[in-house]
């Protein structure tokens, strides 16, 4: 069984920012096998420690046989934020279906009381190409993500019941798993505070 679950955030695609990648890449659909959607708890931002390249498919290629070479056979992320920008938004790849399995925090912490080890299972998981650890995503990926978090957050209450409308629901990857990726309070708030022209 794949889940096949439409997703887009429609400001993105009126922008031309909006990529479905699902089957660009092997186990797009698939991944680790399927979760019901009712299962998301929390959608978490990471980064990706790879250079921008200005082009979405370089950044999504880099990323992919990264994962690809830990032994996954596919990209660990539902959605990656690319480098690549049109119209002032940095283009999204939707890469991992959400109602799949992914690789991107187990939940090492146990946090938020659920099931340690079993992160993958409750969280969607959205990166952010660059190196955050040493600068800021670009003003460009900031807004594309805030749009990404508030589709999630916000606009898909019938899907996904329990992402609740709030920020408290947009955890990054330090809380779940020991991890500097995106260990920036800043970067938390910088995605919160976006401008959307």
């Amino acid at each position: 069984i794949m889940a096949n679950t439409p997703f887009t955030v429609p400001r993105l695609v009126d922008e031309g920012a909006w990529l479905d990648w699902r089957g660009k890449y092997s186990n797009g659909y698939a991944g680790f096998g399927d979760r019901p959607l009712a299962n998301i708890r929390f959608a978490v931002p990471h980064h990706s420690v790879t250079n921008p390249t200005g082009n979405a498919e370089q950044d999504v290629n880099t990323l992919f046989n990264i994962h690809k070479s830990n032994g996954w056979g596919m990209i660990g992320y539902h959605f990656v934020i690319t480098s690549e920008v049109v119209n002032g938004f940095a283009k999204i790849a939707y890469v991992g279906d959400i109602g799949s399995i992914r690789a991107h925090a187990p939940n090492t912490k146990g946090a938020y009381g659920l099931q340690t080890n079993y992160g993958n299972h409750y969280l969607v998981g959205a990166c952010i190409i660059g190196q955050n650890h040493l600068q800021m995503p670009s003003q460009a990926q900031l807004r594309s993500m805030k749009l990404l978090m508030q589709e999630l957050l916000w606009f898909e209450d019938a899907r996904l019941p329990n992402l609740t409308n709030t920020w408290d629901d947009m955890r990054e990857h330090k809380v779940w798993d020991w991890t500097q990726c995106n260990g920036l309070d800043q970067i938390r708030g910088a995605i919160i505070d976006a401008t959307i022209p």
